[in-house]
């Protein structure tokens, strides 16, 4: 058998609670669903509800669990009711990939977004701007004269 665990914090919102982590599925080799279960009941507090299965509401797929806990980062809040779900499984679900093909439009937004220097075009390579005001100055009093005669 196979278990799920999913964490919700349950402390404000019990219709919506707070998803805080859908972890991963467990094997829990040759245990029987009453050992789980016991387990479960030592490991997540005290047993609250069944889960249902969403296709038909009557069958029990799992447990909720409650128990009193805090979040390790104080500015996310205090002490909260955190419920864990067990869902059992016979096997491991099978996941399902569709990758989203970024479109050359995405591409183009997202560019801009990763590098949002503007890239200088030079049209006139005669004039530029000069750094720090809007005046045009020629290129060749940027650049010094490579010619021997130059002694500035």
């Amino acid at each position: 058998m196979w278990i799920q665990e999913i964490e919700f914090d349950v402390s404000t919102d019990k219709e919506q609670p707070l998803l805080l982590n859908e972890g991963g599925i467990n094997d829990m080799g040759d245990m029987s669903a009453p050992d789980i279960m016991e387990a479960a009941e030592q490991e997540f507090g005290k047993y609250s509800d069944n889960v249902y299965d969403p296709a038909a509401e009557e069958k029990v797929i799992g447990w909720k669990f409650q128990t009193n806990a805090s979040y390790e980062d104080p500015a996310a809040g205090g002490e909260f009711t955190l419920e864990t779900w067990i869902i059992l499984h016979v096997q491991p679900p099978e996941t399902i990939c569709q990758y989203y093909i970024l479109q050359d439009e995405d591409l183009k937004e997202i560019e801009k977004l990763t590098h949002p220097e503007e890239k200088l075009v030079l049209d006139d390579l005669d004039d530029v701007v000069q750094p720090g005001t809007d005046d045009f100055v020629p290129v060749d009093t940027l650049i010094p004269d490579p010619s021997p005669d130059n002694t500035d």
